[in-house]
């Protein structure tokens, strides 16, 4: 029997628990969704008033995300927080080590939105080709970095790991490794003239179409001393 357009498929792989809480900051919590009902009588909803907009709202739809949470993100290899001190750092990146956002996980997508309530993602992660890892340093404060086939760290994620968020990582990581397999075939479907095949709801299309043109706003990831080398390395190479 196939899965109707707008219906999520039960997966045994990832927890059924997709949404967590912001343990360090309750009172948005509280407010957040009289924030997004007051955005939607302003603005309106796209979604019904005409093409599907690009909002947090607009990209959960009717089935909801896959994944979404307040978190630490960044490109190439960092985060951690919970152990920086100085009374002269940025709150967010005090807690989490990396500048705090909403990511929203969705389809074969990872959006990456300024908070809960923003009309439009930040940028977006590539997931194809990737495979999100679990740092080994256990904490309140915990990292999963998304690397390539050569393990090489593309971007860290930090998460608040406290009370109701125990299972926030484990969530993350079965979502971000399927939806980045799933963007891996997708790819391959692609290449071989095939790309309408397969099952794909209809708001997961919406949320890999907005991806796809957020994408190029992602930040570069900062050149380390290995990456200096092997660029060196290759230079060297070519003049030879």
């Amino acid at each position: 029997m196939s899965t109707p357009p707008d219906q999520a498929s039960p997966n045994d792989d990832a927890p059924n628990r997709t949404s967590f809480i912001d343990t360090t900051r309750p009172s948005v919590n509280s407010r957040s969704s009289g924030i997004r009902k007051s955005i939607q009588n302003i603005f309106g909803r796209t979604s019904k008033s005409g093409p599907p907009g690009k909002s947090v709202e607009d990209i959960r739809g009717t089935t909801g995300a896959d994944f979404e949470a307040f978190g630490g993100v960044m490109a190439g290899r960092g985060g951690g927080g919970g152990g920086i001190c100085c009374c002269f750092t940025d709150p967010d990146v005090r807690e989490y080590g990396s500048p705090r956002r909403y990511i929203l996980a969705k389809g074969t997508s990872c959006l990456v939105y300024m908070t809960d309530t923003s009309l439009v993602p930040l940028y977006a992660i590539e997931l194809a080709g990737s495979v999100p890892v679990v740092s080994s340093e256990k904490g309140r404060y915990q990292i999963v970095t998304l690397q390539s086939a050569l393990g090489d760290v593309n971007f860290s994620f930090t998460f608040d790991t406290e009370g109701e968020n125990s299972e926030i990582i484990k969530t993350f990581s079965s979502v971000i490794g399927r939806a980045a397999r799933e963007a891996q075939l997708k790819e391959k479907r692609r290449e071989l003239g095939h790309e309408n095949l397969g099952n794909t709801r209809e708001s997961a299309m919406h949320a890999d179409t907005v991806a796809a043109s957020a994408t190029a706003r992602a930040p570069s990831k900062p050149i380390d001393d290995n990456s200096l080398m092997d660029g060196m390395a290759k230079m060297a190479q070519l003049t030879v």
